[in-house]
C-alpha cells in the first residue's frame, strides 16, 4: 500500500525513499527483533536463550533477509528471476487471504482497547513523533517527508500474518491491519499537511 501512496502523493521519483524506508528499515526490524518477539511468545511457549535463537536462525523472513544480503549483485538468468518475480508478486494477495480469513465482521469488546492504542501509537503517534524529532534535529527534504509519510502507514500485512500464525492475539492482529488500513486514508493527509513543504 506504501507505494502507490507515495507515488500518489509525491510523484513517481520519491518512490525510491519509500523502498529504502521498508527493505533498510521496516523488514530489518520484523526478521530481527520481530524474529526475537515470535520465538519467544509464539503459541504461549517461553524458550530458552538457545531455542529462541534456532527459531530466529529458521524464521524465515530472516533466513530471506541473509540470503538477499548474500546475494546482493548476483545477476540472474531471465527464467530465474522471471520465476522469483511471479512467486513475490504471489506474497501479498496470499498473505492479505490470510489476514482476511482471521477478520471476523464484530470484534469483542475486549479487544477495543488494545486496538484503538495500537491504532494510535501506529497512525498518529509514531508518525508525529518521528516528524517533531527530525523537525527539531533539522531534518527536511523529500526523504524525510516520504519517512515521516511511511511511518504513518497502516499496520503491516506480514507482520499480522505472522502473529496470527503464532498464535500472538490472531482476531487483533488481522484487526490491527484489516482496520488500520482504511483508516489511515484519514491520517495520512493529516501526516502530509503537518510535515510536507508547501
Amino acid at each position: 500500500m506504501g507505494f502507490p501512496l507515495v507515488e500518489a502523493w509525491f510523484g513517481p521519483e520519491p518512490v525510491v525513499y519509500a523502498m529504502i524506508y521498508d527493505q533498510l528499515g521496516t523488514f530489518p526490524l520484523l526478521a530481527s527483533y520481530g524474529a526475537i518477539i515470535l520465538a519467544t511468545y509464539a503459541h504461549g511457549e517461553r524458550p530458552g536463550p538457545l531455542g529462541i535463537a534456532k527459531r530466529i536462525l529458521v524464521f524465515p523472513p530472516f533466513v530471506a533477509l541473509l540470503a538477499g544480503l548474500a546475494l546482493h549483485g548476483v545477476v540472474w538468468p531471465e527464467a530465474i528471476s522471471g520465476l522469483l518475480e511471479r512467486v513475490g508478486n504471489s506474497l501479498m494477495p496470499v498473505v492479505m487471504l490470510a489476514v482476511g480469513l482471521q477478520l471476523e465482521p464484530r470484534l469483542s469488546r475486549d479487544l477495543w482497547a488494545p486496538m484503538g492504542l495500537g491504532l494510535g501509537l501506529k497512525l498518529l503517534a509514531a508518525p508525529l513523533l518521528f516528524g517533531l524529532v527530525g523537525a527539531a534535529m533539522g531534518l527536511a527534504g523529500i526523504g524525510f517527508e516520504v519517512s515521516v509519510f511511511e511511518a504513518g502507514m497502516g499496520s503491516m500485512i506480514t507482520a499480522g500474518a505472522l502473529a496470527a500464525s503464532a498464535g500472538l492475539a490472531p482476531r487483533l492482529a488481522a484487526a490491527m491491519v484489516g482496520v488500520s488500513i482504511p483508516l489511515s486514508f484519514v491520517t495520512l493527509p493529516l501526516i502530509h499537511a503537518l510535515f510536507v513543504a508547501r
